[in-house]
């Protein structure tokens, strides 16, 4: 079992390893004054991305930090209670890149801030339509925050992604920290790109197509959090001598760690990665959960979901993974085809900030499958690629690497599902009706 640790830890090293890849690092001191403490500790803040589904790139410029005691104190750029941290020069980063390879990308190490809790986090960008920055045109962007979608015709394209303000700041979700007096702190804040991005037909300054960056980070603080690394069966996947032909093998995989949303309503996605061409999977930060589910996917196979995975709580440091699957027990991927396309009955409301597509195991709440927003030049829902006519391949897990699997059917049926729009304020989670894998157009759910 320490072989295979050691093993799994080398998987994850190289996944991290990529922290070196793009970007900048910070160091200069806060531009507004701090707290009224002269006590300092060390803020480092790094950047991590999500799988993004149909797009391509998803770029973001970011240029600082925004922290506050305040909990509920909106922000504004010319207000001087918020303590701004910047970079030494803004960062360009591609989320889609960084969802692939699993890594991160440093935007502040280590700068001085006065000790004490601070209550919000907000992740500030450039404006995309402002003044073109350096960094952005080094990139080859237009726009200092951009997005390339796949066209269903093969090809792509580059659109504005527009930020709700002209001096942009997301706010971060479980982005409250502690600074403590020499002490460095250190977070990773994720932005993903599937459910953070939506498409408007229209934009009120040009008349193009455009996109909205709407969704929320969430950071994870790295002095404890935890790591999942393994090895997945590589038989059946493209490219894999005696696989099967081009269209019937496994191809495109992903892996996603499903924790319970905030509201209990169904199981989501909290980290997702490309699963390595040599079959591995390195997940890292994440939530600091004591027992999470893994689900892995991708085109031509059945869903492979390990429940009851525990994971360690602990600095990278002490390098403590729950380990997946090894090279001696990779994870079974089983070959399933007739994946479908899927179209929805009616356009989404304009307010709504994700969609999420479902499926229900017997006696389990609904698990997040797929998440995205109607392509408007198709009318199609992004789920097609993996909503395959099966049931699922289920593993409890056993850090013996033991693996037992067992076929769950859906409650939807194999090859069903629903649509689920995400709790939003005071507005509770809404789940839309059982839709079989017969059904090709699948229903939004009832208004609240």
């Amino acid at each position: 079992m320490r072989t295979a640790l050691a093993r799994a830890a080398g998987l994850l090293t190289l996944s991290l390893a990529m922290a070196s890849c793009g970007g900048g690092t910070g160091g200069n001191t806060p531009t507004q004054p701090d707290p009224g403490t002269t006590d300092r500790g060390g803020l480092s803040v790094s950047l991590v991305g999500s799988l993004p589904g149909r797009l391509s790139h998803v770029w973001v410029t970011v240029t600082g930090v925004a922290l506050h005691t305040d909990a509920n104190q909106a922000y504004a750029e010319h207000d001087s209670t918020w303590v701004r941290l910047q970079p030494t020069m803004p960062v360009t980063v591609d989320l889609v890149a960084l969802g692939t390879a699993g890594g991160s990308v440093s935007l502040l190490s280590g700068l001085g801030i006065a000790t004490g809790h601070y209550a919000q986090l907000r992740l500030l960008l450039a404006p995309t339509d402002g003044t073109l920055l350096p960094v952005a045109g080094s990139a080859g962007l237009s726009h200092n925050n951009e997005v390339e979608r796949m066209l269903s015709d093969g090809g792509t394209q580059r659109l504005p992604l527009e930020t709700s303000s002209t001096a942009p700041s997301l706010p971060v979700t479980s982005g409250a920290t502690d600074i403590a007096t020499d002490t460095a702190t250190n977070l990773a804040v994720q932005l993903g790109a599937e459910e953070a991005v939506t498409w408007l037909n229209a934009s009120a300054t040009d008349g193009s197509t455009r996109s909205l960056l709407a969704g929320q980070p969430r950071a994870y603080g790295l002095a404890s959090t935890g790591a999942i690394a393994g090895l997945v069966d590589m038989a059946n996947v493209c490219g894999t001598a005696g696989a099967p032909p081009a269209g019937s093998c496994i191809s495109k995989l992903e892996a996603h760690v499903l924790a319970p949303s905030a509201d209990g309503s169904h199981l989501e996605w909290v980290r997702s990665v490309a699963v390595g061409a040599s079959g591995a999977i390195g997940l890292y930060p994440l939530p600091p959960l004591a027992e999470v589910e893994v689900l892995v996917q991708g085109q031509n196979m059945r869903p492979l979901l390990l429940r009851k995975v525990a994971v360690d709580l602990a600095p990278l440091t002490a390098a403590l993974l729950a380990l997946i699957g090894d090279q001696t027990h990779p994870l079974p991927l089983s070959l399933a085809t007739a994946a479908h396309t899927v179209q929805l009955a009616s356009a989404a409301p304009a307010d709504v900030r994700a969609m999420r597509a479902v499926q229900t195991l017997p006696g389990d709440r609904p698990r997040q499958r797929a998440a995205g927003w109607l392509d408007p030049s198709t009318g199609t829902w992004p789920v097609a690629q993996y909503w395959v006519d099966s049931d699922w391949d289920s593993i409890t897990w056993d850090s013996g690497l033991s693996q037992v699997v067992t076929l769950a059917t859906p409650q939807e049926g194999a090859g069903g599902g629903r649509l689920l729009l995400p709790a939003s304020g005071s507005t509770a989670a809404q789940l839309g009706p059982m839709e079989s894998a017969a059904a090709r157009v699948w229903r939004l759910p009832a208004a609240p």
